[in-house]
């Protein structure tokens, strides 16, 4: 019994971020006001203390396909946007360069909340791929792991 009621909660679960995400894209394709770039593709929102300002709320971090970081403050303006560094690449398409959701984290040990997003396409197999690392509170790039240099 418990492994039903277990299984039907995740296929809820699933559900619901389903129905985030198409209301993420809808709300994009409708205003394209939210942020800037193409619509969030495979990537799920996270919802953290981003800027270090827990006096502010949470901030909402997601990654769209063409390769960049956005964040938006609590009331759902755009605090920053950043292309990931190496995720341009000529030959594969503007949107396939990201397929990543955005983690957020205390990376130094400092107190200092950073995004960490894996990039790189599918269809442009020559193109990097890698790690990219951002602080959260203005989108500087802190370090980028690139695996076709590793």
């Amino acid at each position: 019994m418990q492994l039903v009621k277990s299984a039907a909660c995740s296929r809820f679960v699933l559900f619901l971020l389903s129905l985030l995400c198409i209301f993420l894209q809808n709300l994009y394709a409708e205003s394209n006001t939210i942020y800037p770039g193409n619509a969030p593709g495979f990537s799920s929102p996270v919802i953290a203390e981003i800027d270090g300002d827990s006096a502010n709320g949470n901030e909402t971090a997601i990654a769209s396909s063409d390769g960049k970081v956005h964040v938006l403050n609590s009331d759902g303006t755009l605090r920053w946007s950043n292309s990931i560094p190496g995720s341009v690449c000529s030959l594969t398409s503007k949107n396939d360069r990201l397929y990543s959701s955005v983690a957020v984290g205390d990376l130094f040990g400092n107190g200092v909340p950073y995004l960490v997003v894996g990039f790189g396409g599918f269809r442009g197999k020559p193109c990097d791929g890698g790690v990219a690392a951002f602080k959260g509170s203005d989108g500087t790039v802190a370090w980028v792991f690139n695996l076709r240099q590793f």
